[in-house]
This record gives structure tokens, sequence and C-alpha cells, in this order.
């Protein structure tokens, strides 16, 4: 039941979210918020957390990737998806954000020269 009930809430939030203008609708945007509030709904039940707060992590960084930098992102989706296993500690997932951060900057911005902002555009 609450899987129907995250596709319909996903649905009317992304439906929402184009019609209001501006950053929401612009692009894929919409899409994204559709995903990110219908993974949310599910995500309310123990045994389908992981599943559905991964998946919400993954449509968070997409979303705010952009916007906020690729280092904002990484923590944002790190931290959202660690809320679905209840054995993370604070310190386990500040560390798992710095590798990721560091790794990632590694990868993609030094080695690939991969051109994606680091932090908030302001």
């Amino acid at each position: 039941m609450l899987l129907i009930a995250g596709a319909v809430v996903g649905t009317g939030a992304g439906l929402v979210a184009a019609r209001v203008g501006g950053w929401p609708s612009s692009g894929w945007n919409s899409l994204g918020i559709g995903i990110f509030v219908g993974c949310l709904v599910p995500g309310i039940v123990k045994s389908w957390r992981p599943l559905f707060l991964v998946l919400a992590a993954f449509a968070l960084f997409g979303l705010v990737l952009e916007q906020l930098g690729l280092m904002v992102a990484i923590t944002l989706a790190v931290v959202l998806a660690a809320f679905a296993d209840e054995t993370h500690t604070p310190k386990g997932v500040v560390g798992l954000c710095v590798f990721l951060c560091t790794l990632c900057w590694f990868v993609f911005i030094w080695y690939l020269d991969i051109r994606v902002p680091l932090w908030p555009q302001i």
C-alpha cells in the first residue's frame, strides 16, 4: 500500500514542481523531485527503509549537484543514506563523507578532468 502511496505522492510532487516555475521546473528537476519524494514515503516502513532511502539519496545527489557542488551533494547523499541503517555512528558518517569527497575529487576532478562545480555557486 505504501508503494502505491509513494508513487501517487511522488507523481503529485513532480507535477506540482513542474508548475511552480524557476529551479524546480527547469530541466529534469521536477522528475527528480517526484522521485525523491516518492522514495521517502515507503521509506517510512523499517523493512523498506534501506532500499528507498538509498534511492532517495541518489535522487537528492542528482538534484543538488549543479546548485550546491560536488562536495555538498556527496555529503547530503551520504547523510541521507546513513539513515537507512541505525547502526551508523556520526563519527563513521563523517569519515565516510571525508573519504568519498576526497576520492571523488581525486578521480573526477583531478584525474578525469570532469567539469562540475566543487562548491555552491554564489
